[in-house]
């Protein structure tokens, strides 16, 4: 398929894991997993995801190997036009369907779905945790998630304190966790919750690329910088 191009960049990285002792640098125990689907749904669509599993890697394989078939489920031939809820769906589907590897590990998540309609293209896009999306328009980054972190998104933290949870100094969700939402970590639901952030943009000719890029990446790069 020559309408959807792509590439992708890994690197092995460190990372700090708490201790009752005193911080310790580790091996990353993160497992990053791709979605590259330049033929989605019968040949017509683009889809493209980044999943980012901790501490136990396993779980970013599950919801690689069973979100696409759940995508396609959930999608409404009538609707999915009209806003990514289907993607939404397709997320809290797959949470679901994590079993015992859920209970104690997590995974942050984001999915770009790219499909035609008459007059142009359609860019979904839903996303839970740490990964996001950004898109280059004129070369200016458009941000279609959001990042859902103590330290930047304060509504998310609010929603914490009422929820009873607590925040550590290295700005954990009780200590454990990086994120406020995930996929997983059914032992500290509801503060952390499984609810994805669900966008859609009408694609035009001044939009160049997306980015799909995890913690990693926007931790030390900005949009700006990125695009």
């Amino acid at each position: 398929n020559n309408l959807w191009r792509f590439g992708s960049a890994e690197a092995r990285g460190l990372s700090t894991i708490s201790t009752v002792v005193s911080p310790t640098l580790v091996e990353h125990p993160y497992r990053i997993m791709q979605i590259k689907d330049t033929a989605f749904r019968r040949g017509k669509d683009g889809l493209f995801a980044i999943i980012e599993g901790y501490p136990a890697p396993d779980v970013a394989t599950e919801i690689a190997l069973k979100l696409p078939s759940i995508i396609l489920s959930e999608i409404d031939e009538t609707s999915r036009e009209i806003s990514a809820r289907y993607l939404k769906y397709s997320i809290l589907n797959a949470n679901k369907l994590l079993g015992k590897v859920g209970h104690f590990s997590a995974a942050s998540i984001a999915i770009c779905h790219i499909f035609q309609i008459p007059g142009g293209y359609i860019l979904n896009t839903a996303n839970v945790g740490q990964v996001e999306v950004v898109v280059s328009r004129q070369g200016k980054p458009i941000t279609l998630t959001q990042l859902h972190t103590v330290n930047k998104n304060a509504v998310e933290r609010e929603r914490v304190l009422k929820r009873r949870g607590f925040i550590t100094e290295d700005k954990k969700v009780m200590g454990l966790s990086p994120t406020t939402r995930a996929l997983g970590s059914f032992s500290l639901y509801p503060i952390i919750s499984p609810d994805p952030y669900a966008n859609s943009l009408r694609l035009s000719a001044v939009d160049e690329f997306l980015i799909i890029g995890s913690k990693g990446l926007w931790e030390f790069i900005s949009y700006d910088l990125a695009v």
